[in-house]
């Protein structure tokens, strides 16, 4: 499955992102600070299987998310990998799904995580005609949060001191979008 966007494309990651820039954001604290993957070093093989894993699941979509071209003022291959959009798990059932995403630090504040997510959006209520969609954020992952609302998504509510982060604990603000409330953001 590949999703396009008018600077994007969201292809299934695969074992051989698993080095390169994957590796390297991953290994980045400033990227890795809302996750619980910062609670574990990322090396190669974890990252491999962890895709493996994931990517074989019949319940989840797990987008690698790369440009369609190079900006012309950075020297970034075409097609360079610069984030994931996971969707899912998927309960067949219920229709609803999470959608969660991370991007390596160079590429922030260029509104690619908006655009991708956006795309995903659209594919889970029109493709897969899912009823619901949730995110998460710590309450002071501001972009995150901006991310979310740019892509249509409603802030629902928080679970009270949900993380613990060097600083305290942290509610984790929840996100939601209904597809009666979708329309191509």
């Amino acid at each position: 499955m590949k999703l396009e966007t008018e600077r994007l494309i969201l292809r299934p990651v695969t074992g051989d992102d698993a080095g390169g820039n994957y590796h390297e954001w991953l290994n980045d604290p400033e990227v890795v600070k809302y996750m619980e993957d910062r609670f574990y070093p990322a090396d190669q093989e974890s990252i491999k299987k962890y895709i493996e894993t994931t990517a074989n699941a019949l319940d989840k979509y797990f987008f690698a998310v790369c440009l369609k071209a190079s900006p012309q003022l950075y020297k970034i291959p075409i097609g360079a990998h610069i984030g994931n959009v996971l969707l899912g798990p998927i309960p067949k059932v219920h229709r609803y799904a999470e959608v969660s995403y991370t991007f390596h630090r160079s590429y922030w504040g260029n509104g690619y995580a908006t655009e991708a997510v956006k795309a995903v959006v659209n594919f889970a209520f029109v493709h897969l005609d899912l009823e619901r969609l949730n995110a998460g954020t710590s309450e002071t992952n501001i972009p995150s949060q901006n991310v979310l609302k740019k892509a249509g998504f409603t802030r629902e509510g928080a679970f009270r001191k949900f993380y613990w982060m060097p600083t305290g604990r942290e509610d984790r603000v929840i996100w939601g979008q209904l597809k009666s409330e979708y329309h191509k953001v």
